[in-house]
């Protein structure tokens, strides 16, 4: 059988085949490389450099910056606003339970404190007074001498 070469269909045949087996076969080729050279370098001795030891006293030293940070840390918070007149301890101190640690201006809790009392008093007098107007209101109705109207007022007035 006579192969004709110059047909289109022979040559693009064998561009094809070419194309899959060229890679096909360098592919064996550098595989088959490889390993003739990895038995050649297995088959020689390593080469390993050998030094004998040194007796000598090590002392490392480093030199670093950093931030020394406490293990245990408290926020200390007012439970009141105001002006701080005096603080009783120094960053870092150590504090025992009951320790005055601020004052705070006193004159604005001294007012508020003294306002309040004077609200108690008022409302203890307020309430003194209807219990008396309540008392009395009870004592005339049993005369008849008030209307049902006004002993009701005193009894509200009274809770």
């Amino acid at each position: 059988m006579k192969i004709d070469w110059k047909s289109k269909k022979t040559r693009t045949i064998t561009v094809i085949l070419a194309i899959i087996i060229v890679p096909i076969l360098f592919n064996q080729l550098k595989t088959t490389a490889v390993s003739i050279i990895s038995a050649i370098a297995m088959s020689q001795p390593q080469v390993v450099e050998v030094a004998n030891p040194m007796e000598m006293d090590i002392y490392p030293e480093h030199e670093t910056t950093g931030r020394v940070e406490a293990a245990l840390s408290v926020d200390i918070i007012a439970r009141v606003s105001g002006w701080l007149q005096q603080k009783y301890f120094e960053e870092g101190d150590r504090v025992r339970k009951g320790q005055k640690l601020f004052q705070i201006e006193p004159t604005e809790y001294i007012l508020a404190a003294k306002t309040a009392r004077a609200t108690v008093n008022e409302n203890t007098a307020v309430y003194k007074n209807s219990q008396i107007d309540y008392r009395r209101a009870a004592a005339l109705l049993k005369e008849d001498l008030v209307s049902r109207e006004y002993y009701d007022n005193k009894l509200t007035d009274r809770n």
